[in-house]
């Protein structure tokens, strides 16, 4: 649909004009950002058409003349933010020296003679900016800045491979992680940590891991140089480091017990998730572009991404109208859940809140490496983290997959023209529209890391079939299991029984529907994802072998017992 729907109200407002119905019919497409900036595009249009035939334009043309000029200007500065995100941020600058061109040719516009006028009245653009897109759009400036902040040590963190740290934790927490670590059978199976064969079911089973297979794996990856960049980045206070390193452990612990013991969504599998994300991490790519932060939001997004899993799925609570459907209105319900009960644990009581502990007041001085000093200080680091943590657990929903395959095909796609060297050219650093696109260039900048953090967390919790084969198979098992038994309920209860939960179809096609889940969902969403990280070819090749392992099941017609024969 066109961004504008053009009408009596927009076409009286004077700061608008210069958008014609040529210009706007004829707007680039958007790369990854299409979908959420096109329903603030709409947003914001029908809102300003409302305010102004509503004689709102005609009591604010009234006031002094500087007061009419300031809202016009802000008004531009509006749409100047929106039309760069729909741009998505490699057309960003292409667009602003268009825009650039354009305008100085034309009449000067409102907002840039304004912006002359010195910085008092540019900061009061910016805070009337920032009002509109709060109000009017879906635009985060908080977790904006906050990423901002936390990209700043990213360099440094991608320079700095982490190491062992000897920081210790409380005395009752480090004597019990480091019993398990130590365990001769706990190190073995650690040897394979951070990688696809790292085998997630059988450390959760050690006895010397107490059934808290997060609290442990989450102590490691601290340990291993996390605690030390996130001080070092001025993340977390030096004088707060011991309370957060406590906190974090404990909260970690707390989720393990909030895990039900199901045969698939258990505290198992969160941490099988863990560690898939820390290979997927330790990528050149991912590397670039990660910060320590970021490292720390995609850790806590894996253990918390299926806390409290009934075994249930979500088509399953609506049709029953769960007590969780009903609070959640039918929308992610799941996902709503386990991020809804992990805050409640943060927030239970301060063991268990690192979360406060992060900075809200982050300064260009609190870090300790490196040039930060063109960001600007008080940037809340809180929010960011909340807003990272909503998407990505969010992002786990299956109903939101096509939308994930969509966005990631056009994500490569950017990033192949990029590698190929095409070349939009830069913005000149005394043009005034690079001053007005700051802003939007910084939500695009978050959106696209999100976009990133999203895919990869959704390819962890989907990595079953890319496992070597007696990992793959054990979690196939397990699964099925799962499904089965909410069938089970459903056909006691008289209900429908959902699609690949019916036992007695299942036991029957289980080749068959792995072939066709490997096909139609796996393969679309990895092959996008490994063009963007090369790495990730390891998992496309292992899943090639998997299917070929699944299409031989069912040329030979092996029954379901002697396909599961080898596991324990």
């Amino acid at each position: 649909r066109k961004p504008w729907v053009w009408g009596p109200g927009l076409e009286a407002c004077p700061c608008l004009r210069g958008l014609g119905r040529e210009e706007s019919a004829s707007a680039l497409p958007s790369r990854a950002s299409t979908a959420s900036h096109e329903s603030d595009l709409g947003s914001l249009e029908l809102r300003l058409r409302a305010l102004l035939s509503g004689g709102w334009w005609a009591v604010v043309c009234a006031g002094p003349q500087k007061f009419q000029k300031e809202l016009e200007a802000c008004l531009e500065l509006a749409r100047e933010d929106v039309e760069l995100s729909r741009l998505g941020s490699r057309r960003s600058s292409a667009f602003l020296e268009r825009r650039s061109r354009a305008t100085s040719a034309a009449r000067p516009s409102h907002a840039y003679l304004f912006l002359e006028e010195g910085e008092e009245m540019a900061k009061k653009l910016t805070d009337c900016r920032r009002w509109l897109m709060q109000t009017f759009t879906a635009a985060d400036e908080s977790a904006a800045e906050g990423h901002e902040a936390a990209s700043a040590g990213r360099e440094w963190y991608a320079e700095h491979p982490p190491v062992q740290a000897a920081r210790r934790t409380s005395q009752d927490i480090d004597d019990s992680m480091w019993a398990m670590i130590r365990d001769p059978e706990a190190a073995r199976l650690l040897e394979r940590s951070g990688s696809p064969g790292f085998d997630a079911l059988a450390f959760s089973a050690l006895p010397s891991v107490l059934g808290k297979p997060l609290q442990c794996l989450g102590y490691r990856i601290i340990k291993e140089g996390l605690l030390e960049a996130l001080s070092n980045q001025g993340i977390v206070k030096k004088a707060l480091e011991h309370k957060f390193d406590s906190c974090l452990v404990r909260f970690l612990g707390a989720t393990d017990a909030l895990y039900s013991s199901v045969p698939y969504h258990n505290s198992a599998h969160a941490a099988d998730v863990m560690m898939t994300m820390e290979w997927i991490l330790k990528s050149a790519y991912m590397r670039a572009q990660v910060s320590a932060l970021d490292h720390l939001m995609v850790m806590v997004a894996a253990a918390i991404h299926d806390v409290g899993h009934p075994g249930r799925n979500n088509l399953f609570l609506i049709k029953t109208m769960h007590p969780l459907a009903i609070n959640y209105n039918d929308k992610s319900v799941l996902e709503n859940m386990h991020l809804a009960k992990s805050f409640e644990v943060m927030r239970q009581e301060n063991e268990t809140n690192w979360f406060r502990l992060l900075r809200r007041d982050h300064r260009p001085n609190d870090f300790d490496e490196g040039d930060s000093g063109h960001l600007q200080p008080g940037q809340d680091l809180q929010q960011y983290m909340r807003r990272g943590l909503i998407d990505m657990v969010l992002a786990t929903d299956m109903a939101r997959h096509a939308d994930h395959v969509r966005k990631l095909e056009l994500y490569a796609e950017d990033i192949r023209e990029e590698r190929e060297g095409e070349f939009l050219g830069e913005l000149p650093k005394s043009s005034v529209l690079q001053r007005l696109s700051k802003h939007s260039l910084r939500q695009e900048a978050l959106e696209n890391k999100l976009l990133l953090l999203e895919s990869t967390l959704h390819a962890a919790d989907l990595s079953n079939p890319s496992r070597p084969h007696p990992i793959m198979l054990q979690w196939t098992a397990r699964v099925l299991e799962e499904f089965w038994l909410q069938g089970d309920e459903e056909r006691s209860l008289g209900l429908e029984i959902s699609p690949m939960c019916d036992r007695e179809v299942g036991n029957k096609s289980v080749a068959k529907g792995q072939i066709g889940f490997i096909d139609f969902v796996i393969k679309p969403f990895y092959s996008p994802l490994a063009e963007i990280i090369p790495e990730m070819g390891e998992a496309v090749d292992e899943l090639a072998k998997n299917r070929t392992f699944w299409a031989q099941m069912e040329e030979n017609k092996v029954l379901m017992e002697d396909i599961f024969a080898s596991l324990p």
